[in-house]
């Protein structure tokens, strides 16, 4: 699908965008191709008839069992702060 500068003009009224007739030409070719990539990625999906799901041997039933208390577990813990268990962090600071 081709979108023409008549298009491209009106969707940057729309976003409130000031745009040069360079830029309207260049976006023209650019959102051209990006949804064509989407077309592509739809033909595909349709070729993808296969549900795919896991095997059932994955399946089991839910059975009751003992597990620790939260006072053993909070004892097992070396770092904790009241009922809560303190881990390193993950994430890095921006």
């Amino acid at each position: 699908m081709g979108f023409t500068i008549k298009d491209i003009a009106y969707i940057a009224k729309l976003a409130r965008l000031e745009l040069s007739e360079d830029e309207i030409e260049q976006f023209s070719s650019e959102l051209s191709k990006v949804v064509d990539y989407f077309n592509q990625l739809a033909l595909f999906e349709e070729e993808e008839k296969e549900i795919k799901t896991l095997p059932s041997v994955l399946e089991r039933d839910d059975n009751i069992s003992v597990s620790l208390s939260q006072e053993i577990v909070l004892s097992l813990f070396p770092s904790r702060i009241d009922n809560f268990l303190v881990v390193p962090k993950v994430r890095k600071e921006e």
